[in-house]
Formats: C-alpha cells, structure tokens, sequence
C-alpha cells in the first residue's frame, strides 16, 4: 500500500522552516545588537587578562549575561571531542572554536598576528618589550599557516635534541675566537665583601652609597653584553679578521613594509606596526680580500698601528688603545688600505647527518636570514649617529634607563673582559674628560650628573675607609690571588675613586656605534650558509649567495603583510612537511582540504568570536 503525505503537511514543512530562517535571523539581529565586553583571555598562563577597549562599552545587567549564555550554547553547541595537546586547546580557545571543527585557514579575530603575538605570549619579555626576532620573519620558510597557528596558540617555546646539539656547536665555535673569561669567584668575592661592609657598626653612615652601587643590574646585564658581543667583538674583527655571535638589531615599519633608516622616523612616536624592533645574531663574520683570501696586509697594518700606540701607554696602567685616537686613525687608515677587503656575513646551521635540507623553501629562507643580517649591519653602520640612537632606542624598549650609572660588578665584568680596548675610556669618564663622540659629549655637557663612587666597595672590611682617599690594599691582594693573569694594579686601582662621569649604557651605545661604522664601506654582497655535523662540528658544506636588494625588498614585504593581517596565509607546498606539525590531525590541509561545512564552520567561528567579547 502506497503512503500518501497530505499537502497541508507539506504547507506545514514549509511553514515550520519559515519560520526556522525567521527566528535564526532574528537571533542574528539580536546577537549584532548586544555590545562586546572588555576582555578576551590571554593564552599565555603567565600573564593576566588583557584588555581590549571598545567605544561603545556599556554595562550590562545580569538578564543581559543569561541572554548571552543562551545564545552562545545556541551557537556553540555540544563540544564531546577533547584535545591533548595544549598548544592546540590554546589555540582553539583563543579562536573561540569548539574542538569536534578543523581548524580555519584564516584568522577567525580581528587581532592581527603581531598585535596577538606582542599581547598573549608565553614569554613574557615578549609582551614587556614587543619585537621579532629575524627568524620570525622567515613566514615562507616551512609552512605559513603553522605558523599562524603557532602565534595564536601564545607562541610556545620548544627545546629539541637538534637545538641543544646545534647550541653547543655553536658555542664551541664561539669560544675558538673569544676566550671567555670565568669571573665567578671574583663576582663572588666583591659581593661577599659587600655584605661584609653594610655589617660594619658604622655601615649606616655609608649603606646608601653602597646600596646604589649595587643597582641597576638590568642595566648592567646589557652593558656587559654590548661590550662583550659588540664592541670587543668588532674590535677583534678588525684586528683578526674574524668575529662571532655579533648582536644586531633594526627596526621595521611593518605598515610601509620597509626598514627605518634616517633618525627622523626612528625618533618620531608611531602605533605599535611602525617601529618593530628586530633583532638577530649573526654567527659569522669574516673580513677578506676576496681575490687572495690568505692575504693579510690590511690586519698587519692595523695591528701595526695599535702597537705604536701601545708604546705611548703609561707605565702605571696596563696597555691599553686610546680609543678616542683609535678611531681617528682607523678613519685615515682604512680607505686607502681596504680596497679588495669585503665583510662576509655567514649563518652556520647545523644537522644530524652529513646533508643539507632538500627543502627548497627551507634553502631560500635561510639564504634570506643572511639578507636580513647584512640588512642590519648596513643600518647599524652607515651612520654613527643613527646606530648611536638605534641603540638607545633598543635599551628604552627595554624599559631600561641608559643615563643610570651601571652596577659596579657590570663594570668590574667589562674591565676585566676588554680592559686592553675600554680601559683609557674609563680612566676618561673618571677625569670627566670627554670621549671624542660629540653625539654623547654634547649630551654629557649639557646635563649634569651624580659622581660615580666606584672604589667605595673595593675595600676590605679591616680596612674600610668611608671617604677617599680608599684604601684598598688588601682587598686588590685577595682579588689578584683569584687571578694572576692581569695585574690589577695597573687595570683596577688607577680606576678606585670617585668618578666625575658615571659609566652608563649611553656611552657604550656611543662606542659601539663608532665600532659598526668602521665597516660600513666594507660591507659586501656576498652571503654565506654554512652546514655542520652537530656530533662532530665538521662543515658538511658551504653555499654562497650574493645579495639580491630586489628580492629581499620583496620578502620583506611579504613577511610584513603576513604580520599585519593584510594577507592570509598560504599553506604548506607540500603534505609532507605535515607530518611534521603538532596541528595536523586539525588542519584542514592534511584533512580533505576546506568542504563547504567547514566554510560554515569558519562563519560560526567569527559569531563565537563576536558572542565572546559580548
């Protein structure tokens, strides 16, 4: 027998799903009409809530938040799938997806990847000072769209095997050209004795003194790295014609998509997309004669230079360059005696087996990461004055103070570590003398500052004298007995008294300036890659580049607009790269590509984002 449907019934389907479209546009309309609340929650389990302020912001009352509810449940519906991972739920949540849904291939918020990045971070120095690293700005390195994923998850941080090996390696090569110097027991010393003086019956006339001797560590932390992965680095460059693990940095307009180059932009105020802060190490620098590598002309007439100069030092001082001279006579000395010589700027990169990647995405990004270092290096060089303020803009973003007078035990790191190249420069800041840098003298004359009571706390406890002059005899004995390789009485006791200019970050930012324009007419075109074993540091091989300013123009663009949320972003080139990727069982690449209900899934996404700031 044949079932026959009435035609009213089918009046009534039709009737009832009427009236479905109906009440759901209704439901739209209501949703479009409540305001957004204050706050979406930070992914990162380190940082509070951050807020984002909207105009229209009202308040709400409480048969408001039921109607919300109501209307996210609606929406969202059951979530039965749970997810492992945690960088996976991070991401989920902080898109406002429920997890039984692919994941969308574009951002489903309205915070672009950089502001997210600079906002919910697992690394907290990444939210107090916002920046990228070089590396982040590889985007088409391996996979776009994972990286996406990955800021939006809070930018996990993974230590791999490879990289710890690769770290190592690194290290080893570092310490082949820059003895590092172990001061443990000499920091220890100092700071015992400290605490030794602040016990003294009469330690309340003199704690103050004390007390701000032993401040501005932060500070200090950095000046010691200036000096150290700058200034005596470059120093050695120059006189050996090698250096490794310089510190760079930049700033990029990510709007304009373009490097900031003149002081004018790099002294005005801007939104947070138009003055990144960019930093990066560059592994390797050489400089050489390109057609004679072997040659050595230029470095043994540097060197003789430095020798005459040495012969003038003063017996009661160690000897050490007057780098005020030295830098008038590196700028007489270099141009007429440097032709053929080109600065070659390397990434050393290391692997497991005796091979290179096959990726060709993998090659052109890192042919790329030499393009950025030589970027840098060209903007740190060109202008002594913009490298000067190029690094007093770094350390305010550090919330740094760069007129502070650094922590005695930062300085007593820089003089033992670089006295041969910094120690006239003090004995001038002692003298209030000026150091040859208008840039920093004009700014010194014109502001006054406190004296710098560096040989207060050099002094032992039995022997302590509140005022100079200091007597320091036996403290120097004990320090000297931890070290018989420098002779303390020529390098630290001419430096213990009170100093009329303070040493501060302002002044190694003038030095270190001065150091990155003595290369800039150096600067070549040629790049270098250069692939180890991580077991047995052995070079598996070399590839050269030379530097294409119409590509790297090119990429820049196309990282800053991947950063800003102007473009989406494109997936890996191949499905193998995804067998490598925390995402996958999630993405929709790997997973049947994008289906029209994964389309609805990703309009659902941007309601959830909506009903979330309600």
């Amino acid at each position: 027998m044949k079932l026959v449907i009435p035609k009213r019934f089918n009046h009534f389907k039709a009737s009832m799903e009427a009236l479905r479209k109906e009440t759901s546009i209704k439901i739209e309309r209501l949703v479009l009409e409540i305001p957004p609340t204050k706050t979406i929650p930070a992914s990162s389990p380190s940082s509070s809530e951050v807020e984002i302020h909207h105009p229209e912001d009202i308040p709400t009352k409480p048969e408001d938040d039921q109607v919300r509810s109501l209307l996210r449940s609606m929406v969202k519906g059951t979530d039965p799938k749970q997810i492992d991972n945690p960088n996976v739920v991070a991401l989920y949540d902080n898109w406002n997806l429920i997890s039984n849904q692919k994941l969308p291939i574009i951002n489903p918020t309205s915070i672009s990847p950089y502001k997210f990045h600079s906002t919910h971070n697992m690394s907290r120095s990444y939210i107090d000072n916002p920046r990228l690293s070089v590396t982040k700005l590889l985007v088409s390195n391996w996979c776009e769209l994972q990286e996406i994923y990955s800021i939006y998850s809070g930018s996990p941080r993974v230590t791999t095997k490879a990289m710890e090996a690769g770290t190592k390696t690194h290290l080893e090569l570092e310490t082949s050209i820059h003895k590092l110097v172990d001061l443990t027991s000499h920091i220890a010393y100092i700071q015992e004795n400290c605490e030794e003086l602040l016990e003294r019956d009469d330690a309340e006339s003199f704690w103050d003194r004390i007390s701000m001797l032993l401040e501005n560590s932060r500070e200090g932390k950095l000046g010691v790295s200036w000096s150290d992965t700058i200034i005596t680095r470059l120093f050695t460059l120059l006189t050996k014609s090698e250096a490794r693990e310089i510190l760079l940095h930049g700033y990029l307009n990510l709007d304009k998509r373009e490097f900031i180059d003149n002081l004018e932009d790099l002294q005005c105020e801007g939104d947070i997309t138009s003055k990144v802060l960019i930093s990066g190490i560059v592994d390797h620098l050489k400089l050489q004669n390109i057609e004679n590598p072997a040659e050595t002309n230029l470095f043994d007439l540097i060197n003789d230079v430095i020798d005459s100069e040495l012969s003038e030092t003063d017996e009661s001082v160690l000897s050490s360059i007057d780098l005020t001279k030295f830098f008038i006579d590196m700028k007489s000395t270099l141009p007429g005696n440097s032709d053929g010589y080109e600065l070659i700027m390397t990434d050393v990169k290391t692997r497991k087996t005796d091979s290179i990647p096959g990726d060709i995405s993998v090659l052109k990004g890192a042919k790329l990461q030499t393009f950025y270092y030589r970027q840098l290096f060209e903007l740190l060089s060109h202008d002594a004055t913009f490298g000067y303020y190029s690094l007093i803009e770094n350390a305010k973003r550090r919330h740094l103070d760069v007129d502070a007078p650094l922590d005695v035990l930062s300085v007593f790191k820089i003089l033992r570590q670089s006295h041969p190249i910094i120690l006239k420069d003090f004995l001038k800041l002692a003298d209030g003398e000026p150091i040859g840098f208008a840039p920093y003298d004009e700014y010194q004359q014109a502001h006054e500052v406190d004296e710098y009571d560096f040989g207060l706390v050099f002094q032992a406890r039995d022997e302590f004298q509140p005022h100079a002059p200091y007597n320091y005899t036996n403290f120097v004995e004990r320090l000297q007995e931890l070290d018989d390789e420098v002779d303390y009485n020529k390098i630290l006791v001419p430096l213990l008294k009170i100093w009329k200019t303070p040493p501060t970050l302002r002044y190694l930012a003038a030095r270190s300036s001065q150091f990155f324009n003595l290369f800039h007419d150096l600067i070549g075109d040629k790049t270098k890659i250069e692939y180890r074993n991580s077991k047995s540091g052995e070079i598996i091989k070399t590839l050269e580049y030379k530097y294409d300013p119409v590509l790297f123009k090119l990429e820049v663009a196309n990282s800053c607009t991947l950063w800003t949320g102007k473009r989406n972003p494109k997936p890996a080139d191949s499905l193998r790269k995804c067998d490598f990727c925390e995402y996958k069982s999630h993405c929709m690449i790997p997973n049947g590509g994008i289906s029209s209900r994964d389309q609805k899934h990703f309009t659902g996404a941007k309601i959830l984002e909506f009903l979330n700031d309600m």
